[in-house]
């Protein structure tokens, strides 16, 4: 909390507009992430597009489903010495622990990150390399002895792409960079504003980095075994159905926000 209450201190000295903008960049990701995800999937990959999709939301149900599991109530509800600002009363609903905003950001901003930089290399210069990550069947001269001594010596020295969720033509690392300081912002933003503690956003983050681990690999299993797609959905719906029932049915203790509404 001393943390929020310094982050309070500079916000309620610093210029009004400030506030308006780590609102800006905090809700940015809500209206801007899925169509992002869906601009990749129709314009640059498919298998990334699905991948954005699924991990913003799965990680947005696993992030709620999680703040009904622990109920905890929003910073200035556990400490009177905080107050939330005008600026942020609309995004600040629900319980707070933890973040969604952050699990939104870093599932969507930061899988495209994955994908900016996700073109093989060596020594920082791109290669003609296939979808999987390895080198092109004729560059790497392969025939039915296999790959020339050549060749098997250069696979040894590329750093391989991650399989399975597309490559750009142009590895931009530099776009990756600014992807992930922008989930780090939708993050501090959270805090700047006090409607999450720093708890609530570092396991944002920690459970955004699990769901995007955990769907890269449901997607290449179903790369790897299509008659498995049947079976992973309906193993997603049975998942979903048993998150819905439980948020329906779950006993909720009595916690109100600032303006008396109950959470």
């Amino acid at each position: 909390m001393d943390y929020l209450i310094a982050l309070q201190t500079l916000r309620e000295s610093a210029p009004s507009f400030l506030n308006a903008i780590f609102v800006g960049i905090s809700e940015s990701v809500l209206a801007v992430g899925p169509l992002i995800a869906l601009l990749v999937y129709w314009c640059l990959s498919k298998r990334t597009g699905e991948w954005m999709l699924f991990s913003f939301g799965w990680g947005l149900t696993i992030n709620d489903t999680i703040k009904i599991i622990a109920c905890v109530p929003r910073p200035w509800i556990l400490d009177s010495r905080l107050h939330l600002p005008d600026a942020a009363a609309g995004s600040a609903t629900g319980f707070s622990f933890p973040s969604g905003h952050t699990t939104c950001a870093a599932a969507t901003y930061g899988t495209a990150a994955v994908y900016a930089q996700n073109k093989a290399v060596q020594r920082g210069k791109r290669k003609n390399l296939t979808a999987e990550g390895g080198l092109d069947a004729a560059a790497a001269g392969t025939g039915e002895h296999g790959a020339s001594p050549q060749a098997t010596d250069a696979m040894a020295s590329y750093r391989p792409a991650l399989a399975g969720i597309g490559q750009p033509k142009t590895r931009r690392l530099w776009l990756a960079i600014l992807l992930c300081l922008l989930v780090l912002g939708v993050g501090f933003a959270r805090n700047w504003l006090g409607v999450h503690t720093l708890t609530d956003v570092l396991v944002a983050l920690a459970v955004a980095v699990a769901t995007t681990v955990a769907m890269y690999w449901v997607l290449r299993l179903v790369d790897a075994k299509p008659k498995a797609d049947m079976w992973v959905a309906a193993i997603m719906l049975a998942l979903m159905t048993g998150i819905a029932l439980f948020a329906e049915f779950s006993p909720y203790p009595a916690v109100y926000d600032g303006a008396g509404n109950l959470l």
